[in-house]
Order: C-alpha cells, then structure tokens, then sequence
C-alpha cells in the first residue's frame, strides 16, 4: 500500500513538474517566439539569397561572354565597327573581366586605326581606376606611355615609369627598355645605356627583350661595355 502511494505521489510530482515546464515553455515561447521564428526566415532568406547572388553572377558571365564573343567576330568579318561599339558598351556596363578586356581591345583597335587620343584616353581611364586588378593597371599605363613617347615629355613620361622599373614589377623589363629609350632621346646616353644593361644581364628578362637590349646597346656603341663588365 505504501508502495502504492509513493507511485501515486512520483507520478503527480512527474506531472506537476512537467506542466510547469509546459508552461515555463509556453511563457518563453511568447517572448521570444518571434525571434525565433525571425532568425529561421533570416537564415532562409539568406541561403536563397546566396543562391541567387551566384545564378545571378553566372547569368552576368554567361551574357557578358557571350557579348564579348560577338565583338570578336565582327572584327573577323571586318565590321570594325560594330566590334568597337559592342567593346564600348561592354567596358562601360560590364561587371566581370570581360569590361576589362573589352575596354583594352578596343584602346588597341583605336591605336591601330590612327585613334590615337581615344586611345589614350581608355588606357588613361583603365590606368587611374583604383577597382582595377593592378597589373592590367600598369598595362594600360604602358601603353598609354608608348602612345605618347613622340610627344617630347620625355621627363613626364619617366616618372610614369619609374614605379614599373621596381625588381617586383612583373612589367619592369619592358619600363627599362621604354625608359633607356626616353633617356636617349633626352640626351641622356649614359642612363640609356645603364638601363639596356639591367635588362640585358637580368636571367629572368624574356629573351625577346634581351635581345633587343642588346640591339640598342650595339647602336649606342656601348654593348663592348657590357661584355668587358
């Protein structure tokens, strides 16, 4: 009988302690239901946000490939000018690589057909964009130096270089050799030859530009020079 009433008295402990559990929930549940619920939609929205961002960002490839593509075969057919408006209008509204490209193609396309101002213009803009990659940065500031070494600011046109010349630019081969060339032009053989030299003796100077280097120091009548040094 004792037995019994222990039972008796564990079950309704058993049950008073979970109704008020039920109740210490259903108190919580009110509070901070809303919040909880608010959290479950927020990481919802947020995966589907993701995987939207990403279709979205493949979309935006796919298309930009896909304009970008199309100025290339109107510059196969000839239609130059249908190729430069498509690279216009892709440079200008592009989100992906291919604004990049399409605005240093058709700086080159302008270069080549006499456009040289609008070229310039474009490797100007590519140059002085902070958003862009750093080396294509230093890109468009070498060609737009190449574009005006005729101009006679031979000093002006230095400085630009001098950043490039640094050991770690991966474009510091082609300054030197542009430089060597403005210094010549300057008057100033010494350093023209001293740069030929740097360019000519560094190993890791593409061969193309050793040669070259080479070339120039032999009609300076200093490449003796470097094979006595």
């Amino acid at each position: 009988m004792a037995d019994e009433k222990d039972r008796s008295a564990d079950l309704l402990i058993r049950e008073v302690d979970e109704e008020l559990q039920r109740e210490r929930f259903e108190k919580l549940w009110k509070r901070y239901g809303g919040w909880v619920i608010g959290a479950a939609v927020a990481v919802v929205l947020v995966v589907a946000g993701n995987q939207g961002w990403q279709y979205w960002q493949a979309q935006v490839r796919a298309d930009e490939a896909l304009r970008y593509g199309q100025a290339l075969q109107a510059l196969d057919a000839g239609d130059e000018d249908g190729a430069l408006a498509i690279f216009a209008a892709l440079g200008g509204e592009g989100r992906t690589g291919y604004a990049l490209l399409s605005q240093l193609r058709r700086a080159e396309i302008l270069a080549a057909g006499g456009e040289v101002e609008q070229a310039r213009a474009v490797y100007d803009s590519i140059a002085g964009d902070a958003s862009k990659p750093q080396r294509y940065r230093e890109l468009a500031l070498l060609r737009g130096v190449l574009l005006r070494m005729e101009d006679g600011d031979t000093v002006g046109l230095s400085a630009r270089l001098d950043p490039l010349m640094d050991e770690g630019s991966p474009w510091r081969h082609v300054a030197r050799e542009l430089a060597a060339v403005l210094a010549q032009q300057n008057g100033e053989t010494d350093d023209a030859a001293a740069l030929l030299r740097q360019v000519m003796e560094d190993d890791t100077a593409p061969q193309g530009a050793r040669r070259r280097a080479a070339d120039m120091l032999a009609a300076l009548g200093r490449l003796n020079e470097v094979s006595e040094g």
